[in-house]
C-alpha cells in the first residue's frame, strides 16, 4: 500500500516535470523528418511530417495521464450541455467522415493526427497540474530567451551555431532564409529557433499578453519583460503580429472594466476611465518606443510598413486567388496536405517551385483542405467562444482570443507548421472556455 501511494506521488511530479519541459522546450525545433511527401521530383517543408522531442514528451504525458485515470487520482468530467463541446465534437466527426470520402493518404493521415494532437495538448494544458501562473512563466522564461537569441542573430546578421536545437541556417545571401531589403542590403528577419520569424513574432506577441497577468504584483518586472518581449517582436519583423498585437490591445483598452473587489461573491465592476484608456495607450506606445531604440536603424521598421515588397504581395494575391477558385471546385475540400499539390490545378501561369506554398489565411486552408462546412464550423466555434468571454467580462482573455484569430486570417502557422499549432494549443489552453466541459481534478497532496 506505502509503495503503490509512494508510486503514485512519483507519476504526479514526473508529471509536472515533463508539462513544464513539454512549455519550455516549445520553441526548440529538435525534431527529425520521418516521411517526406514526393512533390515536383524536389523537396517542400509542407509536404514532409516531422517528429518533434515534444511529440515524444507529449506521449510520456498521456501515459502518466492514463495510469493517473485507472489508478483513479484523476477525473475527467465531460458537460454534454456546453455548446462549445458539442460544437467541437460535432467539428471532430465532419472532419473524420470528410477524410474518409475524399480518401486521403498517409501523408494525410499524419497530418489528421497533429491537428487531434493540438486539441489534445489545449486540453492538458487547461488541466491543473500546474497553476496557470506557473504554465505562463515557463512560456515566458522560454521565449525571453528567443528574444536574446534573435538579438544575437540581428546583429551579427546570421545563426549563432545552435543548429542542434533546431535553429534555421541563416545568411542574407540564401535563398529560402526571411529577410527585408533596406537602402540596397539586404536584412534577415530574427528567427529565434523558431521556423520562421512571423512565428517568433507571434510567440512575442502571445508573451506580452501573458506579462499583463503579472501586472499587478509585478509591476516594475513587468515593465521590463514587455519591453523585452516587444524587441523580440520587433526584431521578428512579422507584420502580422504587429498588426494583429496593436488591434487586439486597443480592443482590451476600450473594453476592460476596472475591478475593485468582492462584495459577498459578487464582482464589482467600475467603467472604464479617461484617464485609464489614455494611460494603458502611453504604457504601450512608450513600451514600443523604447524597444525600437535597439534597434538597428528605425527606418527598417518604417521601409517594413511601407509595402514596397511587391513580389510578395503579388504572391499572395495569387495564393488567395488560388484558394477561392479551389473552394468553388472543391466545396467538400481536396483532403488534408493536399493544397499545395493542388494550386498548379487553379493557375493560369507556370507556378515556380519557391511559389507553392499554402495561402496566408488558416480559415481559408482549412476550408480548402477539410471542406466549407468545416471552415464555417470553426467560425461559429469563435464567434461562440468570443460571446462567452464577453459575457464572463474577461476581457484580457478575449482580446488574446481575438489576436489568434486576427493572425490566422493572416497567415497559416496555426493550422499547418508544428510550432504554430504547439502556440495554438498553448493559448487555448490558458483560456476559459475548456473548464466548463472537460475538468481535471487533479490532488496536489
Amino acid at each position: 500500500m506505502q509503495n503503490n501511494f509512494v508510486y503514485l506521488i512519483e507519476a504526479k511530479k514526473v508529471l509536472k516535470l515533463a508539462l513544464m519541459m513539454f512549455l519550455f522546450l516549445l520553441p526548440f525545433q529538435i525534431s527529425d523528418i520521418i516521411y517526406q511527401k514526393p512533390f515536383l521530383g524536389g523537396f517542400s517543408p509542407y509536404l514532409t511530417f516531422s517528429l518533434y522531442i515534444n511529440d515524444v514528451i507529449f506521449g510520456v504525458i498521456l501515459i502518466l495521464f492514463g495510469i493517473l485515470w485507472i489508478k483513479e487520482e484523476l477525473f475527467l468530467n465531460f458537460d454534454r450541455q456546453n455548446v462549445l463541446f458539442n460544437l467541437i465534437v460535432f467539428l471532430i466527426l465532419i472532419v473524420v467522415v470528410q477524410s474518409l470520402l475524399v480518401r486521403i493518404d498517409f501523408f494525410g493521415v499524419l497530418k489528421l493526427s497533429r491537428l487531434f494532437e493540438i486539441l489534445l495538448v489545449m486540453l492538458v494544458l487547461n488541466s491543473n497540474i500546474l497553476s496557470k501562473n506557473e504554465k505562463r512563466a515557463v512560456y515566458l522564461i522560454t521565449i525571453a530567451i528567443q528574444v536574446l537569441i534573435g538579438l544575437l542573430q540581428f546583429t551579427t546578421q546570421g545563426s549563432i551555431g545552435l543548429r542542434v536545437l533546431g535553429e534555421s541556417l541563416l545568411n542574407p545571401a540564401m535563398t529560402g532564409v526571411a529577410k527585408l531589403d533596406f537602402l540596397q542590403e539586404k536584412l534577415i528577419r530574427s528567427y529565434g529557433t523558431f521556423p520562421h520569424p512571423n512565428i517568433f513574432g507571434g510567440s512575442c506577441a502571445v508573451a506580452v499578453f501573458f506579462v499583463m497577468q503579472f501586472w499587478r504584483e509585478h509591476k516594475f518586472w513587468s515593465l521590463l519583460l514587455m519591453a523585452w518581449f516587444f524587441l523580440g517582436l520587433i526584431l521578428s519583423m512579422s507584420r502580422s503580429a504587429m498588426i494583429a498585437l496593436s488591434i487586439s490591445l486597443i480592443i482590451y483598452t476600450l473594453l476592460r472594466k476596472k475591478i475593485d473587489g468582492e462584495a459577498g461573491g459578487r464582482v464589482i465592476v467600475k467603467p472604464i476611465s479617461k484617464w485609464y484608456f489614455s494611460w494603458k495607450i502611453l504604457l504601450c506606445g512608450l513600451l514600443l518606443a523604447g524597444s525600437v531604440l535597439f534597434v538597428k536603424n528605425f527606418q527598417i521598421i518604417q521601409e517594413r510598413f511601407a509595402f514596397r515588397d511587391l513580389a510578395t504581395i503579388t504572391e499572395r494575391v495569387e495564393q488567395l486567388n488560388i484558394s477561392l477558385e479551389m473552394i468553388k471546385k472543391y466545396i467538400f475540400g481536396v483532403g488534408i496536405g493536399n493544397f499545395v499539390p493542388k494550386m498548379q490545378e487553379f493557375s493560369d501561369q507556370a507556378l515556380e517551385p519557391w511559389q507553392f506554398q499554402p495561402v496566408h489565411n488558416s480559415f481559408l486552408l482549412l476550408s480548402n483542405e477539410l471542406g466549407v462546412l468545416a471552415g464555417i464550423l470553426v467560425l461559429v466555434i469563435f464567434i461562440v467562444a468570443v460571446r462567452k468571454l464577453y459575457q464572463q467580462n474577461n476581457f484580457w482573455a478575449l482580446s488574446l482570443l481575438l489576436f489568434i484569430f486576427i493572425i490566422a486570417n493572416l497567415d497559416h502557422y496555426f493550422y499547418d507548421i508544428y510550432s504554430g499549432q504547439m502556440l495554438l494549443a498553448v493559448v487555448l489552453g490558458q483560456l476559459p472556455l475548456l473548464t466548463p466541459f472537460i475538468k481535471y481534478l487533479f490532488d496536489k497532496a
